[in-house]
């Protein structure tokens, strides 16, 4: 089934594409760092609307705190398992990215 584009938001000063999934139960995003293109975030909508909720500020909080640099990976990664991911930040920081998170949810 082809994605739904739901419309472009704001995370700080980044433009993100958000896009529905309707063949899809997961979520993620591409940072598209190379020139003026957006971010993009896809979830998948095939279940129930709490999954849909939790799918979308899992990828938000990711992308946020990825795009700050606070999101590492083991070096090397042989696995290149994402569970491998870690995040490190403190409190003031984590407070920047939730401000820079729920602009982006209370728009879209």
């Amino acid at each position: 089934m082809k994605q739904i584009f739901v419309g472009n938001f704001s995370v700080g000063n980044r433009p993100v594409d958000l896009f529905a999934d309707p063949s899809s139960r997961d979520g993620h995003f591409t940072l598209n760092s190379d020139g003026p293109k957006a971010a993009r975030i896809e979830v998948g909508i095939d279940k129930d609307w709490s999954r849909v909720v939790h799918v979308l500020v899992h990828e938000v909080f990711e992308l946020v705190m990825t795009d700050a640099g606070h999101r590492y990976a083991p070096v090397p990664d042989y696995g290149m398992d994402n569970g491998g991911y870690y995040f490190h930040f403190d409190h003031t920081q984590f407070s920047h990215l939730t401000a820079k998170a729920g602009e982006f949810l209370s728009t879209a």
